[in-house]
């Protein structure tokens, strides 16, 4: 009688190769995902941080447009001039609010690396200040800024919204 043990060859069957290959392929599957979903965050952490940036330089505009406004009037002439139920468009250089058209997005010129208006290659960012009156009811020497800044990406929408108030310091 023949010893089956003793002929058995060294090596792997099938069943182990194909088991094998299977871990391996649910391995490089999971790794994939991972660096793919590692990338797609990182674009859209870079989106949101450009929005921010883009929606803390509305308020610091707004900041500088009421600080050259402070005409004989001071105050009066700001306040009443800008706040309202309108809402405005701004870019770093205005010295003053232009209104709101929703199509303007705002351009990347790649000679200044600014974000504007006026030059530049469109960019999916659009932003919207918004001057409320009074917002908390009891002092007429306060606004409320609101800016909000839009984009698509990917096919999703986004927005960020930043609120600051600005008041009456002379």
């Amino acid at each position: 009688m023949k010893n089956f043990f003793k002929d058995k060859k060294n090596g792997f069957s099938m069943i182990e190769v194909i088991v094998s290959l299977f871990i391996i392929s649910t391995a490089l599957t999971g790794v994939m995902t991972l660096i793919s979903h590692t990338v797609s965050s990182s674009g859209a952490s870079a989106s949101r941080l450009a929005a921010a940036e883009l929606a803390q330089e509305g308020i610091e505009v707004v900041k500088n447009i009421r600080d050259l406004n402070f005409d004989a009037n001071g105050w009066d002439d700001c306040y009443s001039t800008y706040v309202g139920t309108n809402d405005y468009l701004i870019q770093y250089n205005d010295i003053a609010l232009r209104p709101f058209i929703s199509e303007y997005p705002l351009r990347f010129d790649s000679l200044s690396g600014l974000y504007g208006y006026d030059a530049g290659a469109d960019t999916p960012y659009k932003r919207r200040i918004t001057l409320s009156k009074n917002p908390s009811g009891s002092d007429e020497n306060e606004i409320l800024v609101t800016v909000q800044v839009t984009w698509t990406e990917k096919g999703r929408s986004n927005a960020l919204t930043v609120e600051d108030r600005i008041w009456n310091w002379r």
